[in-house]
């Protein structure tokens, strides 16, 4: 579930953060693995099919806000698939909750594969 892949994410991110205090700085391929592993990281939450309702905004963690343009947004999935949920007739947010459903179980997905790309090779 998605605590678990988020704790699993909390976890691999300390131990990353550790192996990064601890690096020898002078040592240019060390620094080149933390920088490449970033890079990845950063990779990791890109998801091909974009997010709900706007598949040219692959980031699942960072997108532009879709109700206010000089806005970004965190998990903006989440938050355009339960934006004003409450003041939908009851079966359009039925239909929604089942949006939310299936984008928390790609965020978990996505979470426990950044996990995965902390972990690898410290």
């Amino acid at each position: 579930d998605f605590d678990a892949a988020l704790n699993e994410f909390i976890d691999a991110a300390h131990s990353f953060h550790q192996y990064i205090v601890e690096l020898n700085e002078d040592d240019p391929l060390e620094v080149r693995k933390i920088n490449d592993k970033l890079m990845y990281l950063e990779r990791a939450f890109i998801d091909p099919l974009g997010l709900p309702g706007r598949p040219f905004h692959r980031h699942l963690v960072f997108a532009p806000s879709s109700k206010n343009s000089y806005f970004g947004d965190a998990f903006p999935g989440l938050l355009d698939a339960l934006f004003n949920i409450e003041n939908l007739p009851e079966e359009e947010a039925h239909q929604q909750w089942k949006v939310v459903d299936k984008h928390l179980s790609v965020l978990t997905a996505f979470m426990h594969g950044a996990a995965i790309t902390l972990k690898e090779a410290n």
